[in-house]
């Protein structure tokens, strides 16, 4: 059986001799444009850790685009070990390896380890305001997704201070600005969709999407509020995705 007999000459082998065949592989297989998991594959049993470290961190990217969670938490969780034993532990480059890693665990339904890994993307200090929002907003996803609705949808709201939204308001204003956010939809729907901070118009769908579900069974008025402020931004945004969920979550509403 060759698999075997392969197998048993790599054994064989001095981990130096090991490290230098698979640093001639990587590069090799660079040249005939492999795989970013082949090329992580070699370059992580090589002596070169640079690229190492990139071909790692491009697998975990294809993985999570493959749907493959399994596989983006393996390669992801190297590569964030890999920036430790680099002593770059913080920083734009870790905050992103460690969301990427925090949404494979999610996808996973792993809601604590997401909310861990999530802690420790915050703590990488490295975020512009709208990456902080993202943050927030998964950390305060997996945190209710765990029971702690409370401090979750705090959490959404901080997200949404940080995009520029008022805080939280009482009731009858509640419903004063649910009214005018449904005027504004209906605005909205007669205009050219956004062309500029789609990013930012995107972050707050989604978290207003998510406290619409969450506070529907906890408080009606504050998921009507949402409800509409969800509606409102699906039409600027004009994603057909997003319009046709927000109508149907309206039809349920009035239903």
């Amino acid at each position: 059986d060759h698999a075997k007999l392969a197998e048993v000459l790599y054994e064989d082998l001095s981990p130096s001799r090991r490290r230098a065949l698979h640093d001639a592989a990587a590069h090799a297989l660079v040249d005939r444009g492999a795989t970013n998991t082949t090329l992580a594959h070699h370059f992580s049993r090589s002596d070169s850790p640079e690229q190492a470290l990139t071909y790692i961190e491009r697998a975990g990217d294809d993985a999570l685009a493959n749907h493959d969670p399994v596989a983006a938490s393996r390669w992801l969780s190297q590569a964030i070990d890999r920036l430790a034993e680099a002593r770059e532990a913080e920083g734009p480059r870790a905050a992103r390896l460690t969301e990427l890693a925090a949404d494979a665990r999610s996808a996973l339904n792993d809601a604590e380890g997401a909310a861990a890994l999530l802690r420790d993307a915050l703590a990488a200090k490295a975020h512009d305001p709208l990456s902080l929002a993202r943050i927030e907003r998964k950390l305060g996803r997996a945190l209710f997704l765990q029971g702690e609705s409370d401090a979750g949808i705090e959490l959404y709201h901080s997200s949404l201070s940080r995009l520029g939204e008022r805080p939280r308001s009482g009731r009858w204003t509640a419903v004063l600005r649910a009214a005018w956010l449904f005027l504004l939809a209906v605005v909205a729907g007669r205009r050219a969709p956004a062309t500029s901070g789609r990013e930012e118009l995107l972050e707050r769908a989604l978290a207003h999407r998510d406290l619409m579900l969450f506070e529907y069974w906890r408080d009606l008025v504050r998921a009507v509020l949402h409800q509409f402020a969800y509606l409102h931004l699906a039409e600027r945004l004009r994603e057909p995705a997003f319009q046709i969920d927000a109508y149907g979550a309206h039809l349920v509403f009035l239903g």
